[in-house]
């Protein structure tokens, strides 16, 4: 398959000109692999069909993954606490020998594991909701070079 350069129309590997808009400059869809990095055909298919759009929800959920890993290390930090955690009688008492501390953290590391799991699960509609101002201020393309 080729692809318009101008529109990104697939077209056949024969075509002379774009069939959606007529330019006659193609982009090279193939994907270029070192002998030692194959991929499968599946994979192939994958990275060769992929849009932005696909790409961009799988970089917004690489973020939730980083925020998972904020969460992690938020919790090593309660180590100090557990001893006292543990010979507390009563919540007041903990607050008083910890001090705000540790709730700050246990937050945290709460709002880090939530912000997480909200990206991957919205984040379709979270990228639909950032860009819906750059879609409308979007002006129309312009008449391919070719166009008769």
């Amino acid at each position: 398959m080729k692809r318009c350069a101008y529109c990104e129309c697939d077209n056949p590997d024969d075509a002379v000109a774009c069939a959606d808009c007529r330019s006659t400059e193609f982009a090279s869809v193939a994907i270029q692999v070192k002998a030692e990095h194959k991929i499968s055909d599946a994979e192939g298919r994958f990275w060769n069909t992929a849009t932005l759009r696909e790409l961009a929800i799988f970089i917004l959920r690489l973020q939730a993954l980083v925020f998972f890993f904020d969460a992690a290390l938020d919790l090593t930090s309660l180590g100090p606490y557990i001893p006292i955690i543990l010979n507390s009688s009563s919540s007041a008492e903990l607050f008083r020998r910890t001090g705000s501390g540790m709730y700050l953290i246990i937050f945290r590391a709460a709002f880090h594991m939530l912000a997480g799991f909200l990206i991957i699960i919205y984040s379709a509609p979270l990228l639909t909701w950032m860009t819906k101002d750059l879609v409308q201020q979007h002006s129309p393309r312009r008449p391919p070079p070719n166009s008769q």
